[in-house]
């Protein structure tokens, strides 16, 4: 028995030693990594990324005006909440129908109702720079909080571009757009995921209100121009390199967070972080995609899932690189769905100077378009499509089949992402 006991000590012994220095091993080179990362002049802790973003002492931040705007926000009573467009419970029209009434009623009251939020929202889309102080160090709760009431700004909105479009208001629509893809500009400067997710989705909503108006008003040549072109600098500075910077500082913070960590995913994550071969292999594959994101588009989206594969048994970060390449495909998607809007506006540029619409997008370029946009889930030309009842622009999406822009299919669950225009 004595021999026994003595045979076991051993061996946990020996697995001690080897566990120890794989663990020294994996210190020492995220070390390493750590001091590669400080000689790029990346930051690695939250200090460093604020220093980093933050605007200078004294420069007009159009944060200050946009909380005041999200303060501003008011309610209509449940049941006329219930009715409007976006915010409501109300089914949305089919194909290019007419909200009812009821909506557009509601719709009108809830407008006259946040007339200061309007105006202090369309007040902070004229002042050039946007910071909204987060201190990451709190968990995603804090920031979910400022996130959402964004997401809810630019949800209203869209109706307001909805109201105006159905009533014939073509400036005030084309005023609403601006307003609401500048207030998802205003993310710019907030790196994490979660942040960038959420401009994700508010530039999804901007694509969606630009269909609205061209579908439901006229906006002369002018306006079509000024909106794409604001279109055309959004998506050209709508990169998901930095919030996979601010992701790595997240990585590396975590490890030292000395607070009460409740949530399931964020314990996760935390108790990932806590070893660190995890952390070295996400900065790592981190890294690589901050590099993929430099390439033209098309090229990115094959090199991402290289870079998500990672080989490591029974390491958590076979966890985490699936999601974040789930993220960087909806980064692609919507820089693709953004690319479509633009290339409708040219289109109906084209319409209202030549009295039709072209056979192809070549026609396009150069005089509406600096070029035919491609995409990125396959590197071919974006699909353009005449239909009787007038045309689409389609990506084929995340899962690289061409529908002939058909929406989502319950049998294949494939997809299409269309940007379709009546005519």
């Amino acid at each position: 028995m004595k021999k026994w006991l003595i045979g076991v000590g051993a061996v946990l012994l020996c697995i001690a030693a080897v566990v120890t220095v794989f663990h020294l091993h994996d210190k020492t080179q995220l070390k390493r990594e750590i001091a590669e990362l400080k000689a790029q002049g990346m930051p690695t802790t939250f200090a460093e990324l604020e220093a980093k973003y933050k605007l200078p002492e004294g420069t007009p931040n159009a944060a200050d005006i946009y909380m005041k705007a999200f303060a501003a926000y008011k309610p209509l009573a449940e049941e006329k909440q219930k009715l409007l467009p976006v915010l409501g419970n109300q089914s949305e029209p089919n194909d290019n129908e007419p909200y009812s009434a009821e909506q557009m009623a509601a719709a009108k009251e809830f407008i006259e109702l946040n007339q200061e939020m309007f105006s202090l929202l369309h007040e902070g889309g004229k002042v050039e720079d946007c910071y909204y102080p987060i201190d990451y160090s709190q968990g995603p709760s804090l920031i979910k909080d400022l996130l959402l009431n964004i997401k809810r700004a630019c949800q209203c909105l869209v109706i307001t571009e909805i109201y105006y479009s159905q009533t014939n208001q073509p400036q005030k629509a084309y005023d609403a757009a601006m307003d609401q893809l500048r207030l998802g500009q205003s993310l710019s400067r907030s790196h994490c995921l979660f942040s960038h997710l959420v401009r994700t989705a508010i530039l999804a909503m901007g694509v969606l209100g630009v269909q609205e108006i061209i579908n439901r008003t006229s906006l002369d040549e002018t306006q079509l121009q000024q909106l794409q072109g604001y279109l055309q600098q959004v998506n050209q500075s709508t990169t998901i390199g930095p919030a996979l910077v601010g992701e790595i500082c997240v990585c590396l913070e975590y490890r030292k967070l000395n607070r009460d960590v409740r949530d399931v995913n964020e314990l996760m994550f935390y108790a990932m972080c806590l070893t660190p071969l995890n952390p070295t292999k996400l900065i790592e594959a981190y890294q690589r995609m901050i590099e993929i994101d430099k390439l033209p588009i098309e090229k990115q989206s094959a090199k991402v899932k290289e870079a998500c594969d990672v080989k490591i048994l029974f390491s958590l970060s076979r966890i985490t690189l699936p999601g974040i390449e789930k993220v960087y495909g909806i980064h692609l998607r919507m820089r693709a769905n953004m690319d479509c809007a633009i290339t409708a506006l040219a289109l109906e540029r084209y319409r209202l100077k030549e009295g039709k619409l072209p056979e192809t997008v070549d026609a396009l370029v150069p005089g509406y378009l600096p070029q035919v946009y491609l995409d990125p889930f396959d590197g071919k030309s974006l699909r353009y499509k005449r239909t009787n009842s007038g045309y689409m622009i389609y990506t084929i999406g995340e899962d690289g089949v061409d529908n002939g822009g058909q929406g989502w299919d319950k049998t294949t669950k494939t997809q299409d992402w269309v940007f379709r225009v009546y005519r």
